[in-house]
């Protein structure tokens, strides 16, 4: 039997480390290269320009495309090589951090990942997704290697839109909801704790997320906040590291991914399609619609959505028709415990939707 666990060589958590970041890029490297889009650049680059000045390491940013894309870690693995970078340091959200993962390991260079959200646990993990220049998802590589160092500074974390957070938690719950249904690996310790994990995950997720939210709003660092950073970054990257494939997707990843490239559905989070995701894999279970509309109530207090018409987004039926069979076609749909087809797959999006609007209209009343 051969068991293997991926994690960062080191993760820390501090208030304010942005002001260290040059301590520890001096461990690794003495030319670093960041990647970042114009927002993150414009909120770390003066903090980070003061800590690397102290250590006279020079400060060289290239400015992310928005897209993880072949083309977009093809470019970054040029500039890398040129400019005989030896450390990369990924910043932002999933898709910069992913990246500059992805172009740090084909250069074989040391990875840092310095997250401004708490969006996805992509600082921790050693997977990037990989998608089209358009934004339709291509594949998920194994990188086989996590970041040298997660480097997380919560009070960068607490001023970004709470969206994100809440994001992170629609994410990070699926992590119980989807890795339940996988089967365990016989002699599998590492998968048993995966999975209790993820259910622990639940519990933090559950008693500390409402505060979170309303704390983050006010850009506030509270206790609850830097909780759910570390729900959604570091215990649901342990998980990803520990139960690998069996405990990372199933219906409701399968349906975000099936959403990826189509211009209406942009506007969403991948945590918010993960979060409707996981209300239409409840009920391909055959939930009851208690647990359904417990559910759908928690959403409410942590602002996630529960469909894809509360943020505007409307599909017709030949849309639905489309995401059903992709959904239906992927892989991550094998572990579900019976088969499902595209028909299926339609009915329990709509019977999701009919039933987010009657908790509206019983909100009302």
């Amino acid at each position: 039997m051969i068991d293997v666990t991926i994690s960062p060589a080191r993760f820390i958590q501090q208030r304010g480390v942005v002001s260290r970041i040059g301590e520890f890029i001096k461990n690794f490297g003495e030319k670093p290269l960041f990647l970042a889009d114009k927002l993150v650049a414009s909120i770390i680059k003066n903090d980070v320009e003061k800590s690397l000045e102290k250590e006279s390491i020079p400060f060289a940013l290239v400015t992310f495309k928005g897209e993880c894309c072949q083309e977009e870690i093809d470019r970054i693995i040029k500039i890398t090589e040129d400019g005989k970078y030896d450390v990369l340091i990924g910043s932002g959200g999933g898709k910069a951090i992913d990246t500059a993962k992805a172009a740090a390991y084909y250069t074989k260079v040391p990875f840092i990942s310095f997250p401004t959200s708490a969006a996805t646990c992509a600082a921790w993990s050693s997977i990037c997704p990989v998608y089209s220049e358009k934004g339709e998802y291509i594949g998920t590589r194994e990188l086989k290697k996590n970041p040298d160092l997660a480097l997380v500074d919560p009070e960068i974390i607490a001023r970004a839109p709470a969206r994100l957070m809440a994001a992170g938690m629609g994410d990070s719950l699926a992590k119980w909801y989807e890795g339940r249904l996988n089967p365990l690996v016989e002699g599998s310790i590492r998968t048993e704790i995966a999975l209790n994990l993820s259910s622990y995950l639940r519990d933090l997720i559950e008693k500390f997320g409402p505060q979170a939210i309303s704390d983050v709003k006010e850009n506030i660092c509270s206790f609850e906040v830097e909780r759910i950073i570390q729900a959604n970054i570091l215990v649901t990257g342990l998980i990803g590291g520990l139960g690998g494939k069996k405990v990372r997707s199933v219906v409701a990843h399968a349906f975000n991914y099936a959403l990826s490239g189509m211009p209406k559905a942009s506007s969403l989070l991948h945590g918010e399609r993960v979060a409707i995701g996981v209300l239409i894999q409840l009920v391909l279970e055959g939930k009851k619609k208690e647990e359904l509309m417990d559910l759908i109530h928690f959403y409410r207090m942590i602002d996630l959505p529960c469909s894809m018409e509360e943020k505007g987004v409307y599909l017709d039926a030949e849309e639905i028709r489309k995401v059903s069979f992709k959904v239906c076609s992927d892989p991550r749909i094998n572990s579900f415990p019976f088969a499902v087809d595209a028909a299926m797959f339609k009915d329990a999006f709509f019977e999701i939707n009919n039933l987010v609007k009657s908790y509206q209209k019983k909100e009302r009343i």
